[in-house]
């Protein structure tokens, strides 16, 4: 399990196949949590910074916590770590404004991250 300190998620966006207004199927890779404790992002895991860029959703992070297991989090507004770092569990990763994209990996496969959170 991964341990996300959550207080009350709201979810803006779900995992998984979706269809829109023109009913094109598209497939939402992330799930969009709002309401961070005090918008602060922290580590799930023991894990290790792979990947730090930005782009229009904001500030982005990739966290390999195995061979198996990688963490996508995309939309924060500030980094409190670099590339290449080793981070704890619970470490302060970063802050949000209010809305958080979560994106599970489980030996390449996405997967649906409230799955794997508590």
């Amino acid at each position: 399990m991964l341990l996300l300190p959550l207080i009350s998620p709201n979810i803006v966006s779900h995992f998984g196949l979706k269809k829109d207004q023109n009913k094109y199927e598209t497939f939402n890779k992330c799930t969009t949590l709002s309401k961070t404790i005090d918008n602060v992002v922290y580590s799930p895991a023991d894990c290790k910074v792979i990947n730090r860029y930005e782009d229009r959703t904001g500030k982005n992070l990739t966290l390999s916590i195995d061979d198996k297991t990688t963490v996508y989090l995309y939309g924060l507004s500030s980094y409190n770590v670099v590339m290449g770092q080793t981070v704890s569990q619970f470490q302060k990763l970063g802050e949000v404004y209010n809305v958080l994209k979560l994106g599970l990996k489980i030996n390449g496969q996405w997967v649906n991250p409230l799955n794997y959170l508590k």
